[in-house]
């Protein structure tokens, strides 16, 4: 394995939320483990948020990255609508506001990415 992305969906108390599971126990040791693997084996990796105007706000992602930890490369990925998203109702963060939610980020983790439709 060269190279692992990992989901990570949203912050412990939205993660149902987000993910559809019904309970925290479906969840939480196994990203909890995921997490502490990656670090331990010192496999190539990130973590990913795909950001949603609907389930996310700023201090979720500042959880998120106090979570995986200040060595951790964090991506930010803009939502992207289309006709095949499970809930056609979601809406994406304006690429301004993704910047934004970076620089809220940035001072908990070692490096954040932006994947962004658009760049500004």
């Amino acid at each position: 394995m060269d190279f692992v992305s990992l989901d990570m969906k949203n912050s412990a108390e939205k993660y149902p939320l987000t993910s559809g599971l019904k309970s925290d126990m479906e969840y939480k040791h196994p990203i909890s483990e995921s997490v502490r693997l990656l670090q331990e084996y010192k496999v190539e990796h990130e973590f990913k948020t795909t950001v949603v105007k609907e389930f996310h706000t700023v201090d979720d992602l500042i959880k998120i990255a106090k979570f995986i930890g200040s060595d951790a490369r964090y991506v930010l990925q803009q939502f992207i609508s289309s006709d095949t998203v499970i809930q056609p109702d979601l809406h994406a963060y304006t690429a301004e506001e993704m910047v934004e939610m970076k620089k809220a980020v940035e001072p908990y983790v070692k490096t954040v990415e932006l994947r962004l439709v658009k760049e500004v």
